[in-house]
């Protein structure tokens, strides 16, 4: 979770939250969700007119989307096999 702090402080530095876009997009089209910044879809296509509110509640669903896709991604793989 140390890594999330430091994500965090710098995304919300002087109180902005800025984009947590990493430039590795690519949509996962099973579990709706990019495979850089776990942010799905509507939330990247919505960003600039979201909320402060509204983009801190993603920031902090983030790592948890990103570990749970990498369990979804494993079973999925897993069943294609």
């Amino acid at each position: 979770m140390k890594l999330f702090s430091v994500i965090w402080n710098v995304l919300t530095q002087s109180g902005e939250v800025l984009d947590p876009c990493i430039k590795r997009c690519g949509i996962d089209l099973e579990v709706r969700l990019c495979l850089g910044c776990a942010r799905r879809p509507e939330e990247i296509a919505q960003w600039n007119q979201l909320t402060v509110k509204r983009r801190r509640k993603i920031l902090r669903e983030l790592p948890e989307r990103k570990i749970n896709y990498q369990i979804i991604s494993s079973v999925l793989t897993n069943n294609k096999s």
